[in-house]
């Protein structure tokens, strides 16, 4: 019976081959704006604590930092992008994709300005760590290094689909893929949903 499903999945994920995966020159693309991003919100952050301004365009700054560091959008958003990409594996049309991958790099966006925010409120702090033991001074650079290391996997997870989504090449081999396996894969896409209707 295990023979007959590796087989059975074997034969439905066959026509997809190493060449539908991003280029090297996607990847350095894409780390391009990732970099360039990071520097503006970064430095957009520290530049509304340092610089003299006026009171109104400092206020205002500030609280578009703060707002931008909120997860709610990203997590409003981010569980649509998901959706739509679970219906897209149950109804593989190119318009239900094209909006998958469309909202999936606008939250991919988010991610890298929330991150740069977050970089440039830690570049803002050094000097307030540097009075504390050195213990929360490590405990505090592990924590951040753990944090980065788990919102790059998303980041380039979310990325991932948004690039397949777009692909007509993709779009047809999803076609291919019988629904026994499309539809329960789609259902994990809507795990997000399911945990906030949960949750509330």
């Amino acid at each position: 019976m295990l023979t007959k499903i590796r087989i059975f999945i074997n034969n439905e994920f066959s026509h997809f081959n190493r060449s539908d995966l991003p280029s090297m020159r996607d990847i350095g693309y894409m780390s391009t704006i990732f970099v360039l991003i990071v520097i503006v919100s970064a430095s957009l952050y520290v530049g509304a604590n340092h610089l003299t301004l006026r009171p109104y365009l400092m206020n205002y700054l500030l609280e578009a930092c703060k707002e931008g560091v909120s997860p709610k959008l990203w997590n409003v958003f981010g569980s649509i992008g998901f959706m739509l990409f679970g219906i897209f594996l149950v109804l593989p049309f190119y318009c239900i994709s094209k909006s998958a991958s469309t909202i999936l790099s606008n939250v991919n966006s988010i991610s890298i300005i929330m991150f740069g925010l977050i970089l440039g409120q830690v570049i803002y702090d050094i000097p307030a760590l540097t009075a504390q033991s050195w213990i929360r001074i490590w405990g505090f650079g592990l924590g951040f290094i753990v944090f980065t290391c788990a919102l790059c996997v998303v980041m380039a997870m979310i990325w991932l689909l948004s690039y397949f989504a777009k692909q007509h090449c993709f779009i047809n081999k999803i076609q291919q893929i019988h629904p026994a396996i499309r539809i329960p894969a789609s259902i994990l896409f809507f795990s997000p949903l399911v945990w906030f209707y949960c949750k509330g």
